[in-house]
């Protein structure tokens, strides 16, 4: 039962210490893996849809073994229509910044809030 992806009690093989449910991706529903950073500092969610078509770049943060999902936007993209992210944080500096951007692969547009 563990091998059949269709079970609640599947995991996916290489899925870096994760035995919870399945995740799925926020912008193309295709399921997440865990991962561990190269660094070595953590782990990271990555979408299983990165070579599939269409292809599907997300990936997010792991926050208590979980997705740390960023906010998804009501605005889609002003240059292709694909849903946008919001992300923020701190730079070396100190200052903190807001940027929208978009998911779609080919498109990468962004806009700083």
């Amino acid at each position: 039962i563990a091998d059949d992806p269709s079970s609640e009690e599947y995991k996916p093989k290489g899925n870096a210490d994760y035995d919870g449910p399945a995740q799925h991706c926020p912008i193309c529903q295709r399921e997440l893996r865990r991962r561990d950073k190269k660094s070595g500092d953590g782990y990271f969610w990555y979408c299983t849809g990165w070579n599939e078509k269409p292809p599907c770049s997300f990936s997010c943060g792991d926050k208590a073994g979980l997705p740390d999902f960023p906010a998804i936007h009501k605005d889609n993209c002003s240059k292709c229509g694909s849903v946008m992210t919001v992300k923020s944080g701190t730079s070396s500096s100190g200052n903190t910044w807001t940027k929208e951007e978009c998911t779609k692969d080919n498109c990468k547009h962004v806009d700083w809030l």
